[in-house]
């Protein structure tokens, strides 16, 4: 029996806004999902990328600010600039310019504050896609010819 995937957005509400343009017809029952998986990993990527500012500046809280510096010094979240332009810069940890210097330079010696990888990065979508399942640990040894 196959487990239902759980996603942290709603399928259902994904497949309803993507149906309100009058441009898209029918859709593969897997879009929805896709979608939403998609949205999990890019959250989860930014909110990375925010919390290494955040620890940088020795912040103990993650603010739009970190937001703000997160969008302006990683490249791949240009599309955003405009949308975090109007945040006022609360100077947290010594300004916007000292904060993103530590990140770019922790970037560059290939170090992190979160011990991760983050820059909001992570493996291209086509390497997720092609990566063969993980073994699946609850299978039993003793059947397999390797065990004997």
């Amino acid at each position: 029996m196959r487990k239902k995937d759980k996603t942290k957005f709603p399928v259902a509400r994904i497949k309803k806004i993507m149906q309100m343009d009058e441009e898209v017809g029918k859709m593969a029952q897997a879009t929805p999902v896709l979608i939403s998986k998609s949205l999990e990993l890019f959250m989860q990527s930014i909110v990375d990328d925010m919390c290494k500012h955040a620890r940088v500046c020795n912040s103990r809280k993650v603010t739009t600010t970190h937001l703000k510096r997160c969008v302006e010094s990683t490249e791949c979240y240009d599309f955003l600039k405009d949308v975090v332009e109007s945040v006022v810069d609360d100077g947290d940890g010594g300004g916007p310019e000292v904060c993103i210097a530590k990140v770019a330079e922790l970037d560059a010696i290939g170090g992190d504050a979160l011990g991760g990888g983050g820059g909001g990065g992570g493996a291209p979508l086509s390497m997720i896609l092609d990566a063969p399942p993980p073994a699946d640990d609850s299978t039993d040894d003793s059947a397999s010819p390797a065990a004997t």
